[in-house]
């Protein structure tokens, strides 16, 4: 062996020796008398807290768009999602933060063109204005031109209606005349198949000759009496024509020259009244001059009124002229078809006589069919116009009704049900003026809360998206953590807390402010059940950061100004409660003690104890000793040092010494025995 060696391991053996010389010395000499580790009875405070680990979030976020209100778009328990702002595009003029950037509240953060916003507010407002114009009428008296257009409108009315009931007679006149036609065409046709299935003789061949020659005579003289009626008819419809479009001309000249005298009469007026910020009292009008003005109002409103009348008889007029001209011609046409039909009848039959044969009997057979057919189809034509006109009479006639019930409304106020559907009217427009001029205020962006910048969106002379163009998180800050439940059941609103957050040290004052009543882990039959809480800072300094890790501890139960030993001290079960008291002689005796609260360090005693008394705590033991009563020191052998190790904990002013292996501790008690 080295010397080296053999010197190194004789070192070893001496040091243990002093070690095991320096230990157990003392004790083999010591007394077998117990050593006491004591605390004193204070006034102080007991608490009980519910404790476990979470994380900080912010208690808000805010979302702006342009255009629109700012919206809370995220908490600690909810989000409502991105958001947008009015359906109007917005160009970006300035952006005056970057994320990160800390803002007050007020403080501009965007602002956008408000070109089309302030475009949208003039025609909210000139709608607003029409509708309260509107109002004004139906609760008042209409005016002259109102009175006037509701009698314009009974009297074209009334000429429809009778221009209606002219129509019908009309058509159903030639409707009944083409079923006329069609029955002496049908027995024409017949005529000229019996004709064709006969043999004529020499008279009847002459006859038909004769017959044939008159025929074409007669066809001549009706199409010349219809070019002759057309020429008539035309020149009487243009007379009629130009007599209305006179009353039109008329009308229009006098219906100006009542808007001019109203006109002269409202300058007339107006001038009366000093111009807007001028301190000069009001002229006194002209009462000669606004006579004169009335007057020719006067005399205006007589002109258009017989203007209207003479324009309404010029109408009648053109009506009757035109239902005289297409009867005229209708029966003119018709007396031309007629003779074109006795025409081919005596062609027929001069060609029957001339040379009968089969071909023209089939011919005459079809002709009879076609007829029929034809006829057949007249009457029908005629049921449809029967049904067609009388609906066409019973809507003139309605419109006439409803002109006339107008009229009735004109010349007076309105039904409540209108002026009550104008003044909803009204409404409306101020309201679609009050978020035009929201929506124009909300062109500049202005930070709710004093917070900090999360997300910016937009950028100058650009178009804004249809999300938030500004993001900002509020300064007050949310824990949240998921607390077992054994400690729900004690946690309430309103409870105070202690937040301490991990990656800074401070130790922040909350509030809880929220309790989720649905467990948020349950599963499997090993799993702890938790319920999230929620705890507020208000007061959350610069630096705190959402997702932070924090320690919540919750006050659930306090006990403040009572007298207090540590918990440690208790000896016996709940009820039955004593602690060992050290009199001034250090003799101790057992002390029966009333106790109420229970922390987790020291307890309240509500009897039996004063305060600046002594009490045990533990005990520390001889090393021969077999057991321990409060806690001791021993040497476990060479192999290790064990035992109770002293640990003074300071809770509401106590002491408290930390019981050894084999003490049979207080424990946590949450609640008063």
């Amino acid at each position: 062996m080295q010397p080296k060696v053999v010197g190194a391991i004789a070192m070893i053996v001496v040091g243990i020796g002093a070690v095991g010389y320096a230990v157990f010395a003392p004790n083999l000499t010591a007394s077998t008398a117990p050593q006491y580790l004591t605390a004193t009875v204070t006034q102080g405070t007991v608490a009980i807290q519910a404790v476990a680990t979470g994380t900080i979030e912010a208690a808000e976020t805010y979302g702006l768009a342009f255009g629109a209100d700012p919206a809370v778009v995220s908490s600690s328990t909810a989000s409502t999602g991105a958001g947008s702002g009015s359906s109007s595009a917005w160009v970006t003029k300035s952006v005056a933060v970057k994320v990160g950037d800390t803002v007050k509240q007020g403080q501009v953060l965007a602002a956008a063109d408000p070109s089309t916003a302030q475009v949208n507010l003039a025609v909210a407002k000139a709608n607003l204005a029409a509708a309260e114009a509107r109002l004004s009428v139906d609760e008042g008296h209409p005016s002259a031109t109102a009175i006037a257009a509701a009698q314009n409108a009974i009297n074209q009315a009334s000429l429809s209606y009778t221009s209606a009931q002219h129509s019908t007679q009309a058509t159903l006149q030639s409707s009944q005349l083409a079923v006329t036609q069609a029955e002496q065409q049908l027995a024409n046709a017949k005529a000229g198949l019996a004709t064709a299935q006969a043999t004529p003789s020499p008279s009847q061949l002459a006859a038909s000759q004769a017959t044939l020659g008159q025929a074409q005579l007669n066809l001549q003289s009706a199409q010349q009496a219809q070019s002759a009626q057309q020429a008539k008819d035309q020149l009487s419809l243009q007379s009629a024509q130009e007599a209305v479009t006179n009353a039109q001309t008329a009308l229009a000249n006098a219906q100006a020259a009542l808007a001019s005298a109203q006109a002269q009469y409202n300058a007339d007026t107006q001038t009366a009244t000093p111009a807007p910020g001028s301190s000069a009292p009001p002229a006194t009008p002209n009462p000669s001059k606004l006579a004169a003005d009335q007057t020719a109002i006067n005399q205006a409103q007589q002109q258009v009124q017989q203007a209207q009348q003479a324009l309404q008889t010029a109408q009648n007029n053109l009506a009757s002229a035109q239902l005289s001209a297409q009867t005229a011609e209708q029966q003119a046409a018709n007396q031309v078809t007629s003779a074109q039909n006795q025409l081919t009848i005596a062609q027929n039959s001069y060609g029957t006589s001339t040379s009968p044969s089969q071909t023209a009997v089939t011919q005459a057979e079809q002709q009879v069919q076609s007829a029929e057919l034809a006829l057949t189809s007249a009457e029908q034509k005629l049921a449809q116009s029967q049904t067609q006109q009388s609906d066409s009479l019973a809507q003139a006639r309605q419109s006439l009704a409803n002109a006339q019930t107008n009229y009735q409304a004109s010349v007076g106020p309105a039904a409540s049900d209108v002026i009550a559907t104008d003044r909803a009217s009204v409404t409306s427009a101020q309201a679609n003026v009050t978020t035009a001029e929201t929506t124009l205020s909300r062109a500049t962006l202005t930070s709710p809360v004093a917070g900090v910048v999360t997300a910016v969106n937009v950028h100058p002379g650009i178009v804004a998206g249809s999300g938030y163009a500004v993001t900002i998180q509020g300064n007050t800050m949310d824990a949240t953590a998921s607390f077992a439940e054994s400690s729900i059941a004690s946690l309430k609103l309103g409870q105070p807390a202690s937040v301490t957050v991990t990656a800074t040290g401070a130790d922040l004052p909350g509030t809880v402010s929220e309790i989720v009543p649905v467990a948020s882990s349950s599963a499997g039959s090993n799993s702890v059940v938790t319920y999230t809480v929620m705890v507020t800072l208000p007061n959350a300094p610069a630096g705190i950061l959402s997702g932070m890790s924090t320690s919540i501890a919750v006050t659930t139960a306090e006990a403040q100004n009572v007298l207090t030993v540590p918990a440690i001290a208790l000896q016996g079960s709940s009820g039955s409660y004593y602690v060992r008291v050290m009199g001034t002689n250090k003799q101790v005796q057992e002390v029966p003690v009333q106790v109420g609260l229970v922390g987790t360090s020291t307890a309240e005693v509500q009897s039996g104890l004063s305060a600046g008394e002594t009490v045990v705590t533990g005990t520390v033991s001889a090393l021969n000793s077999a057991t321990t009563s409060g806690g001791g020191f021993g040497i476990g052998g060479l192999g290790g040092v064990g035992g109770g190790n002293f640990r003074r904990t300071t809770t509401g002013g106590n002491a408290a010494g930390t019981r050894g292996a084999g003490t049979k501790a207080a424990g946590n008690r949450a609640a008063r025995p």
